[in-house]
């Protein structure tokens, strides 16, 4: 086990001079209203890429810019988007609850053109909507 970690090590880029050290992300958790919702389903060289962005409009105030983790091209375990067939009308900026992290938990830290540079930027992990006044789907 050492050796198949110091093995991974070795094989690691090494940090450039002129990069500034990476933060790791933080867990959030959010509740606000969804606008500006984007759905994208791009082909990925070998795997369906199921996206999408939006802005939240959280209850403290503060605005986030939230994007989805893109899926693992590894199918039988599914990681990344997965939609449960919930019909949502993303125009009517529905109340929404996520968990998520801070920033973008994929390197490189891309997201198709979208600037990443937003103060407030999360990647979601779990997205629940409000279907009725405190229920949560």
């Amino acid at each position: 086990m050492r050796l198949v970690l110091l093995c991974l090590l070795a094989l690691a880029p090494a940090a450039r001079a002129d990069e500034k050290p990476r933060t790791p992300p933080e867990p959030v958790e959010l509740v606000g209203k969804a606008r500006d919702f984007k759905a994208r389903r791009d082909w990925h060289s070998y795997y369906w890429g199921d996206d999408f962005h939006f802005f939240l409009d959280a209850e403290d105030g503060k605005t986030w810019k939230i994007i989805s983790r893109e899926p693992t091209p590894a199918y039988h375990w599914r990681m990344g988007p997965t939609y449960p067939g919930l019909k949502v009308d993303w125009s009517k900026n529905p109340r929404v609850k996520l968990l998520g992290l801070t920033g973008v938990d994929r390197l490189p830290a891309k997201f198709y053109d979208l600037p990443l540079n937003d103060k407030h930027l999360a990647t979601v992990l779990v997205l629940w909507v409000e279907t009725a006044p405190g229920k949560w789907e």
